[in-house]
């Protein structure tokens, strides 16, 4: 009888544990894993679509790449265009005035991307744009998009400081629900005790645990880089001259 009981409650504790752990894992983990969709508007047509389409399906967000050879405004108004082409608040836009040698990089408000990270990656653009002085366009975009890969894949695979609480309420609340078993079987193993009687059996019990969390972020908005656009951390945007 001992022997059973010590065994349920081995079981008990394993599995809450692998709960625990499977928790944490799904929170560590990118939140995105559906494919991406690259489109491309080649209005310019100075791009090696297939190349530029086979760099943007490795970021973890949709992405929309505009080319313009007739665009009549400045820098800040590319800006407000490549802002205003956003689909959804998932997503990022690359819009390159070819006439004014402007580009501007904007994303949604959902994606993990500051101001000073979307200044990067135009820079990266203007970088190669001149590499060589070869005036490429492909390698270019390629570069800014390898910019954000590099900055949004990191992002996407560390726990952001929500996870993290989000975790510690988890891990106490899966403590909780431990301690919950092992009372509830330390009781049933004190009600089997007693004086022994032919064919006596224990008593039956009856343990339970539950438990919610709720996740609830809201972005918040500053402004730098090539415009009044863009988050500190979240919903970044930047443009530049090349």
């Amino acid at each position: 009888m001992h022997i059973n009981l010590g065994r349920r409650r081995n079981k008990a504790f394993s599995l809450v544990l692998a709960l625990l752990f499977a928790l944490i894992c799904l929170l560590m983990m990118p939140l995105s894993g559906l494919a991406k969709t690259v489109t491309i508007h080649d209005q310019a047509q100075v791009l090696n679509v297939a190349s530029v389409q086979e760099a943007g399906a490795k970021l973890p967000n949709d992405l929309i790449v505009y080319t313009t050879n007739t665009f009549q405004g400045d820098l800040d108004a590319l800006n407000t265009e490549a802002r205003s082409l956003l689909p959804d608040q998932q997503s990022i836009v690359i819009d390159i005035d070819t006439v004014h040698r402007n580009v501007s990089i904007q994303s949604g408000t959902s994606v993990s991307l500051s101001n000073q990270q979307a200044q990067n990656a135009v820079s990266a653009f203007g970088d190669a744009f001149h590499k060589d002085n070869k005036s490429d366009y492909t390698s270019a975009t390629i570069a800014a998009i390898a910019s954000l890969q590099g900055t949004l894949n990191h992002e996407q695979s560390s726990l952001t400081p929500v996870g993290i609480v989000v975790a510690i309420v988890l891990g106490f609340v899966l403590l909780g629900a431990l301690i919950i078993i092992a009372v509830a079987l330390g009781r049933r193993r004190g009600s089997g005790r007693g004086p022994w009687t032919p064919g006596g059996r224990d008593h039956g019990y009856r343990a339970h645990n539950t438990y919610t969390h709720t996740h609830t972020y809201i972005p918040s908005s500053t402004s730098s880089g090539g415009g009044s656009f863009g988050g500190g951390s979240t919903g970044g945007g930047a443009g530049g001259h090349f």
